[in-house]
C-alpha cells in the first residue's frame, strides 16, 4: 500500500454494498480501500493497516456500528470517520448519536458517487 494514497476502510455487513463502495473508492476516487463485514473485523484491520478514513455503516453486526465508531475513535485518534446509514433523516437522533460517538460526518443512503467522494475528500483535507 502506497504511503501517498489515502487508505480507506469500508465497514458494511451488506457484502454487495461494501464491494460497490470499495470499487467506487478505488476506481473513481483513486484511493486504496479495505473491506470489513463487522466492527470486530474493522478494529482488527485498523490495527494492522491504520487507515486514514473509515466509512462505517452504523447498523452492522458484531461490534455494532456506533460502538465501532466509539472504539475506533478511542484507539485511532487520527482516523476520519464517515458514518453512513439509510436511517439518517431530519429529526432522527441516529446522526447526532453517531457524531457524539466520534463520527466526523454522516451521510444518508442512498447517496451518489459524487456525494460520497466529496465527503471523503473534505474529511481527508481536515486536520
Amino acid at each position: 500500500m502506497s504511503k501517498d494514497t489515502p487508505l480507506i476502510l469500508v465497514v458494511d455487513d451488506d457484502v454487495q454494498a461494501g464491494k460497490w463502495t470499495r470499487t467506487l473508492l478505488e476506481v473513481e476516487g483513486g484511493y486504496e480501500a479495505l473491506e470489513a463485514k463487522d466492527g470486530n473485523e474493522a478494529l482488527a484491520l485498523s490495527t494492522l493497516h491504520q487507515p486514514d478514513l473509515a466509512v462505517i455503516d452504523v447498523h452492522i453486526p458484531g461490534e455494532e456500528g456506533l460502538e465501532a465508531i466509539l472504539l475506533m475513535r478511542r484507539h485511532y485518534l487520527r482516523v476520519k470517520i464517515l458514518a453512513i446509514s439509510g436511517h439518517f433523516h431530519e429529526g432522527d437522533d441516529a446522526g447526532r448519536i453517531a457524531k457524539s460517538f466520534g463520527a466526523n460526518a454522516i451521510l444518508s443512503r442512498p447517496f451518489s458517487t459524487e456525494e460520497l467522494l466529496n465527503h471523503i475528500e473534505t474529511l481527508l483535507k481536515t486536520d
